[in-house]
């Protein structure tokens, strides 16, 4: 199970009467939406809603049960228990296939701007905010931008203007940001200052 599988299947259980529904198909073993609704005391069309949603996410599977004028889908649970487990490590090395190396491919370094200035920690060794400075007489912060720890390492290494560029994946072994998750975010946040002007891609 991945991240938005598991944050969909708790989003879901967390609905007001969906462990009542899962219930009522434990005790009830195979159930269309009208008996569910009716057994609830809630609207058929919730009820649809919660049956299909528990079919989507794999709890509960589905037959065609013959009517006498219309057929109607019916439901059961596929297990009496629900288990939920979400691997890390798994969904690291999902999550990172590939990533160290479209890295590598990207090479970038700063821009020269008089429209930008920066906040820093040299003790730490990272950029705190990125300012940018609008034009004009009137020159005066237009927008801030504050970096989270891994950002502000990351802007910290990047190459002034005046060096040459290195690769996303090199600036992040420079800043110590080794894990290939944290690399992908770091090539969101590369996307992030190219549209902002602060560094150029090479």
């Amino acid at each position: 199970m991945n991240k938005e599988q598991f944050a969909r299947t708790l989003s879901i259980l967390g609905k007001e009467h969906c462990i009542d529904v899962i219930e009522t198909l434990y005790i009830k073993e195979w159930c269309t939406a009208t008996e569910i609704s009716e057994e609830l005391k809630i609207h058929t069309a919730t009820a649809v809603s919660y049956l299909s949603d528990l079919h989507d996410i794999g709890l509960a599977e589905r037959r065609i049960r013959g009517g006498k004028y219309k057929d109607a889908y019916e439901y059961s649970l596929k297990s009496t228990s629900i288990n939920l487990n979400l691997n890390f490590k798994e969904i690291v090395e999902e999550e990172g296939k590939g990533i160290t190396e479209r890295a590598g491919l990207i090479k970038v370094k700063e821009i020269v701007s008089d429209n930008l200035n920066y906040e820093w920690d040299d003790e730490k060794q990272k950029i705190l905010k990125i300012n940018i400075v609008s034009a004009g007489i009137r020159r005066g912060v237009q927008e801030s931008i504050e970096l989270n720890t891994l950002e502000g390492r990351f802007l910290w290494c990047v190459p002034y203007p005046s060096e040459e560029g290195l690769s996303v994946e090199q600036i992040c072994e420079n800043a110590g940001i080794k894990n290939p998750i944290e690399i992908k975010k770091i090539l969101k946040f590369v996307e992030i200052l190219k549209e902002k002007r602060v560094i150029e891609i090479l």
